[in-house]
């Protein structure tokens, strides 16, 4: 960091708001600094092989920081410039986007969105405006950082037309991001067990002597019914995946017709059932091909069904999940809403693709949800959407696409309560639904 000094440091360890002035300050120096020099700069290291950075450590607690403010998703620019400054390599697959994208960022002329007093008012007035630019390079790029390679590309191509469900969709801790971790896939007989622990855990908690005691007995009572059928289904179909996987989702329907009428549908005990009853019919999925074929078709039929603004609007919601991602997730997402709107790929194909964004969204939704992390905007989502699709221009090939896409609001719900409440309605389109 050029322009870091260790007393800087020791004053900007004092409060978070000082870390981020401090932060806010070396970063632009360094910004003007680099961007003044010649484009090889970008391809070196700001510390050369050989040489130790001697502040490692506090970039780590600089970055922590500013991921833990307020609103962290606005920092998300300078971090990630920083670091591939500190690595020697382009923020973008192209180092020509990199440098342009900087360009529109920083250099201030009577065109360029920021202007000179939106720098001066800091860093509260101009970071949304240089995470919306941001925001849409990534999406006209969307593969992050580290371009991908024909081998990279083809690996993830495979997991899109193979199965969605050969990673666990969590929550990354330090950039509060999603991430796909890869898993081994259980058997009919672990699912089984699993299934059963989850309406046990349930039950258990039900029993628990609380504030809300009245409602946990109540709610035991409402789902005991279903909850036994579901039990002798364990036993009488446990080698009959496709039928397991029918009878675990309809006992979840059953779950949520009545948590929404008798009022138990924010209850934890009644989420985390739900939670889990969801995964056992995605690790069915998983370890069944003949259930996951069955499934693909069924969306590819509800698909079918849809107006092109319908489609449009899930691929919105599709594309709010690849805002809030990073690694390989993000770019399998970007690479799945190609795949749909590339007139060159095959109807199998597009299923596949279909299918991979609806499997993952719910999964995505939940681990948002369970960690309290704020989504995305409707309006970062349709950027990015629109984005994505302007790739090879692919929209203008698209049967009313553009008219379609222009029609998507801006306002409204965010992706991770949109899926949500779609799920538990029964009504998104995908697995099981």
């Amino acid at each position: 960091m050029a322009n870091v000094n260790f007393a800087d440091v020791s004053a900007a360890r004092a409060a978070s708001e000082d870390m981020q002035l401090f932060f806010w300050g070396a970063v632009r120096a360094d910004l003007i600094d680099i961007t003044r020099n010649t484009r090889a700069r970008q391809q070196r290291k700001l510390w050369p092989s050989g040489f130790e950075n001697p502040f490692v450590d506090v970039w780590d607690e600089i970055a922590s920081s500013l991921l833990s403010t307020e609103k962290p998703k606005n920092w998300d620019f300078w971090i990630d410039w920083y670091q591939a400054a500190l690595d020697g390599r382009p923020m973008l697959p192209s180092s020509d986007a990199h440098w342009e994208m900087l360009a529109e960022i920083f250099e201030v002329s009577e065109t360029s969105r920021l202007k000179e007093e939106d720098w001066e008012k800091g860093a509260d007035h101009v970071n949304p405006i240089i995470r919306e630019i941001y925001l849409e390079w990534q999406a006209r790029f969307p593969f992050g950082p580290k371009p991908l390679t024909p081998e990279d590309r083809a690996k993830l191509d495979d997991v899109i037309q193979k199965t969605p469900f050969a990673h666990d969709i969590t929550l990354d801790g330090k950039t509060q991001h999603l991430v796909a971790v890869e898993i081994d896939t259980p058997d009919l007989d672990q699912i089984i067990t699993s299934t059963r622990q989850d309406l046990k855990d349930f039950t258990a908690r039900c029993r628990k002597p609380k504030m809300n005691s009245n409602i946990r007995a109540a709610m035991a009572t409402a789902y005991a019914e279903t909850i036994q059928l579901l039990r002798s289904d364990l036993r009488r179909h446990k080698a009959a995946p496709f039928t397991l996987f029918e009878k675990i989702n309809q006992a979840r329907l059953e779950f949520e017709a009545i948590a929404r009428t008798e009022g138990f549908a924010d209850d934890p005990a009644h989420l985390r059932l739900i939670d889990g009853l969801q995964r056992r019919a995605e690790e069915i999925c998983a370890a069944a091909p003949s259930v996951l074929e069955t499934e693909r078709e069924r969306v590819r039929v509800r698909v079918e069904l849809y107006t092109q603004q319908q489609k449009f609007m899930a691929l919105r919601l599709c594309a709010g999940m690849h805002n809030d991602s990073q690694g390989e997730l993000r770019a399998t997402a970007a690479l799945a809403v190609q795949i749909i709107l590339d007139p060159d790929r095959n109807d199998i194909e597009r299923r596949n693709a279909w299918y991979f964004l609806t499997a993952v969204g719910p999964r995505g939704a939940r681990a948002m949800r369970d960690a309290g992390v704020k989504p995305s905007s409707p309006k970062d989502a349709k950027t990015t959407l629109e984005k994505i699709a302007e790739t090879g221009d692919k929209l203008a090939k698209v049967d009313k696409g553009v008219d379609a896409i222009q029609e998507i609001g801006t306002e409204g719900k965010d992706w991770v309560t949109e899926v949500i409440t779609q799920v538990s309605s029964g009504n998104w389109f995908g697995l099981g639904s």
